[in-house]
């Protein structure tokens, strides 16, 4: 048997997103079917109307018969009467086999655009001999036959585990294995194997099929998981009550909680249940993951994988020497279940988290510690205040602070939550994350203009204590602290803090790794850990070299490396852009959008443009992560948010801003290094660039670029429709001019694009071109004329596209490249002819976009 890959789940699982109907789910699984099994099976649709019906093309090798009901998007993890529905349905089905003479489906699936589970055929076959009326069609068969339809409903055979397509942990090949083991153990289940690699997946479908939307605290889930897999007895179905099951707590007590009771013994029936210490050892180390999973996405905490805590431990003692477990007093402030520590022994270890249940679970770990409750952002703050005195009334413990007085090498050792207040908001109105921050730290963060970025930031807050207990207790040396995350390195919005850091500590060495490693995080960034030594300097450091690790079986290598560096604002690309202020008549009444089609409405907006603009620049930050979703060269002014306005005394600045930051993105994700470079800030061209002689040819590649790029969002609308009024809409980045496109249109019997381009003006960019003002080299003319091709040899497609998606405007004269890509590339192209082209097309943009990115790079723009 085959296997699915990856990439295969991910198509597979878009395909079903995008599914508008029953019809297009079904052709999502009947593809899916044919991707496992490929020839070893024909796969046959509508046979006796059923949806799917897979069946092995030799039977004695491998004796499937699978059939499949397909539904558009049910409930059947919440509701047995939805399994039951779709049961009905499907043995009448299995009736119509059997009339006909012919073997019956040994595989039964039923699944919908979310959800899917398998039932072993020869469970329903007794229904097969009941008197019902089998002349119901199928499909109706669960209205007309109560009696079976209820039947169902108590038959334990449908208590199967209801597995969650969407589900992050989810693979598809768990499905066919069963498949497989269905066939050959003649329909007796395996049990699931629980290990640490399992329980992450288990975990997540025990908390969704299990509670669904029922409102139970995560750590009530989690004992009630580890209860059960420790067979203890304190974990057990109310015997009278639906839906309910009972916690023994201290004293024989109970408490109450609401489950779905045919899910949860269906759940549990899966794995082979004995009470088993390493059991709860498994649990327990991977806790940071089980508890609250949904919470510590909201506040970022994450637990750090053994393999990277065992690299930070191998680079404290690169540092500190191998004795330093011994010589310094160690204090993770952010400790959760141990996990930065739990392998390892250590003289003086002190251990502190927000969570007091996280105590409770990793008190076998790290006896020699003291463990305490401790919330680091706002306890004792007082401290320092300049309340000093013999602290009778600290939370934190008489060791610790004893220690401090006196003191004694300390290394703060953590990985504090990477929490901020959200800058989003959500469904309700609410800002996501919101309040997150509002901590004592904060408070006086603000007070002491450290800036609003970092003092949003939890680890950040984290730090500015590090640096609190330094100056309270007047420590100069032997002052240590070992941190993750990097944000604060870069960013100019974090150059008050980053500066004062580095006049109080010093930065000695660190690494780079995927924040991937951590579960439930995105790769699409990377994690520093760094080593800081308390050494006050009056010329605080502005590069800072990371070792970038990867993580390949199991093993590090080293990758490359990588140097973040500090950028006052005063030296970003976009404060090249703000220089220019662009003057002339404003304009308040005009129209936006969110991405060149579509007319988004949002609270807040730009306040004006100008009678001359040519467009505008959404231009989120300065960084590399924001250029790729957070960048677009548009023909009216975005939603909301930056927004500068285009017009002729900025437009070069303005796309050489584009097309090196939309290069840069292109040429590190082609290097896998988008993770690595995502927090890399845009600086302005230097002066020696912009005196040179091969200044206006980079400028030139620079406009070109920006005609065709991921982002170039230019486009050219007629009536189009905002807050109740019509636009018109131009395209001043249009390359051609009316001549060309009006013999276009007569060539192709156009006469809405010959009548669009009467009395109108030639664009600005073809006027640039034509005059000679940009020096076009031979990779951007190269670019020009294949798209020019391109729209030439597509034209006579404009009338009927314009006609099928009238949205996209093919018939106005100056059609935006995007709107042209849709026609010819996109999944709402009219047709595949164009398609075998697109390919030629990038690697033309690619060879501009690369030479482009190779002058900034040498330039130091990035």
């Amino acid at each position: 048997m085959s296997k699915i890959t990856k990439s295969q789940q991910e198509k597979f699982v878009k395909e079903l997103s995008r599914a508008q109907k029953e019809s297009d789910v079904r052709i999502a699984y009947r593809n899916l079917f044919k991707t496992f099994y490929g020839d070893e099976v024909k796969i046959i649709t509508e046979y006796h109307n059923t949806d799917i019906l897979v069946e092995s093309v030799d039977r004695l090798f491998y004796n499937l018969k699978l059939l499949a009901e397909i539904k558009y998007e049910e409930q059947f993890t919440e509701q047995k009467q939805a399994r039951a529905m779709v049961a009905v349905q499907i043995i009448y089905y299995l009736h119509r086999f059997r009339e006909a003479g012919e073997s019956l489906p040994n595989i039964l699936v039923a699944a919908d655009k979310n959800e899917i589970f398998v039932l072993y055929g020869p469970k329903l076959y007794s229904y097969l001999d009941e008197n019902f009326d089998w002349t119901i069609s199928p499909s109706e068969a669960y209205q007309h036959n109560s009696e079976l339809f209820n039947i169902l409903i108590e038959d334990p055979n449908l208590d199967v585990f209801v597995h969650n397509l969407q589900s992050t942990n989810f693979d598809l090949n768990y499905i066919f294995t069963l498949i497989d083991e269905l066939l050959n153990l003649d329909g007796a289940f395996n049990k699931i194997e629980i290990s640490k690699q399992s329980l992450l997946k288990i975990f997540e479908d025990f908390n969704k099929n299990v509670f669904g939307g029922m409102a139970v605290d995560s750590k009530i889930k989690m004992q009630i998981l580890f209860n059960k897999f420790l067979n203890n007895g304190k974990v057990y179905l109310h015997p009278e009550k639906k839906n309910t099951v009972c916690v023994i707590t201290t004293g024989r007590k109970f408490t109450e909680y609401r489950v779905n009771a045919s899910q949860f013994e269906a759940f549990f029936s899966q794995f082979d249940i004995q009470s088993n210490l390493w059991i709860y050892k498994e649990l327990t180390e991977i806790a940071d993951t089980l508890i609250e999973e949904v919470g510590r996405r909201f506040t970022g905490d994450f637990w750090t994988p053994k393999l990277w805590t065992d690299r930070a431990h191998e680079l404290i003692s690169e540092q500190l020497g191998n004795d330093w477990k011994e010589k310094y007093v160690v204090w993770d402030a952010a400790s959760g279940t141990k996990n930065l520590t739990r392998d390892y022994k250590f003289n003086a270890l002190f251990c502190s988290t927000l969570h007091e249940e996280e105590i409770a679970i990793s008190d076998m770990y790290n006896p020699e510690a003291t463990t305490f409750q401790y919330d680091f952002l706002n306890d004792d703050i007082w401290v320092h205040t300049g309340q000093r005195g013999f602290y009778d009334n600290l939370k934190m413990p008489a060791e610790l602070i004893k220690a401090l007085q006196a003191n004694q090498p300390i290394v703060f050792f953590m990985n504090p939550p990477f929490g901020s207040n959200g800058d989003n908001a959500n469904k309700s109105g609410k800002r996501d994350k919101e309040g997150i921050a509002k901590t004592k730290i904060n408070d006086l963060m603000v007070a002491e203009n450290i800036g609003s970025s970092a003092a949003q930031e939890l680890y950040c807050q984290f730090i500015y204590r590090v640096q609190l207990w330094a100056k309270t207790f007047n420590y100069t040396k032997d002052l240590h602290f070992f941190f993750f995350n990097k944000g604060f390195l870069t960013s100019p919005s974090f150059g008050n803090f980053t500066e004062k850091l580095c006049r109080q500590f010093t930065f000695e060495a660190g690494f780079l790794f995927n924040a991937g490693e951590f579960h439930g995080t995105s790769s699409a960034w990377g994690i520093i850990f760094s080593h800081w030594k308390l050494n006050p300097n009056n010329n605080p450091q502005t590069e800072f070299q990371f070792d970038v690790l990867k993580n390949e079986e199991n093993e590090i290598i080293e990758k490359c490396r990588w140097v973040a560096k500090k950028i006052d604002k005063k030296f970003t690309i976009s404060s090249w852009i703000n220089e220019i202020k662009v003057k002339g008549e404003k304009i308040t009444d005009f129209p936006t959008t969110s991405d060149g089609i579509k007319n988004s409405i949002a609270k807040t907006r730009v306040k004006y443009t100008t009678k001359h603009s040519l467009g505008n620049l959404f231009n989120h930050n300065n960084n590399v992560q924001c250029s790729d979703k957070y960048l677009q060269l548009l023909s009216m002014p975005y939603k909301s948010g930056e927004c500068p306005i285009i017009d002729e005394s900025n437009f070069e600045k303005i796309c050489v801003t584009f097309a090196v930051r939309k290069s840069a993105v292109e040429v590190f994700r082609e290097q896998n290094l988008l993770w690595v470079r995502d927090k890399d800030v845009f600086r302005r061209p230097s002066e020696t660039l912009q005196k040179s002689k091969n200044w206006d040819k980079f400028v030139a590649d620079c406009v070109v670029y920006s005609l065709f790029a991921s982002g170039s969002n230019q486009t050219s609308l007629r009536n189009y429709e905002y807050n109740g009024k019509n636009y018109r809409v131009n395209n001043e980045f249009f390359w051609l001019s009316k001549a060309q496109i009006n013999a276009l249109g007569i060539e192709h019997n156009n006469m809405e694009v010959q009548i669009d381009l009467q009395n109108d003006e030639e664009r600005f960019v073809y006027k640039k071109i034509t005059n000679y003002e940009l020096k076009i080299t031979s990779e951007a003319k190269a670019l020009l004329d294949f798209a020019t091709e391109l729209l030439s040899k597509s034209f006579s497609l404009r009338q009927t596209y314009n006609n099928i998606q009238p949205k996209y405007n093919l018939n106005a004269w100056d059609a935006g490249w995007l709107q042209i890509h849709k026609m010819l590339f996109s999944n709402d192209r009219l047709n595949d002819s164009f398609k075998p082209l697109q390919a030629e097309f990038k690697q033309q943009l690619k060879a501009l976009g690369d030479k482009i990115c190779k002058v900034a790079e040498a330039d130091g723009m990035i």
